[in-house]
């Protein structure tokens, strides 16, 4: 691993290499579940769980959503920002802290 490990809910992610973030559920042991491109970078705080699944960003801007099992789903969202830190819950709304120190507003959906 190229990080520590990082946790929600019952899922577990492991970044290799800069290469790839492994995703794995805690039932029975470790259940392989899939994996999400860093393709060089790295994840940015932890998953966050929505009432679908998981949000996961990666410190150039892009943001994958997870299925309740920990699989990736075709959601993703690119903000084209460097991010400084993980998500931020503020009641319902969800923020994430660009770089500059830029506040983005992320919809659980990750439509714009």
């Amino acid at each position: 691993p190229s990080a520590a490990p990082k946790a929600a809910g019952n899922l577990v992610l492991v970044e290799v290499a800069s290469e790839q973030a492994r995703i794995f559920r805690a039932e029975n042991g470790l259940t392989a579940a899939g994996s999400i491109p860093l393709d060089g970078h790295s994840l940015v705080g932890q998953p966050l769980p929505v009432a679908d699944g998981f949000l996961v960003a990666r410190s150039d801007g892009r943001i994958f959503k997870l299925n309740p099992d920990g699989s990736p789903s075709d959601k993703s969202l690119n903000l084209a920002q460097q991010l400084q830190a993980g998500f931020l819950k503020l009641g319902e709304q969800i923020i994430i802290p660009g770089l500059d120190g830029s506040l983005y507003s992320v919809k659980p959906d990750l439509q714009r």
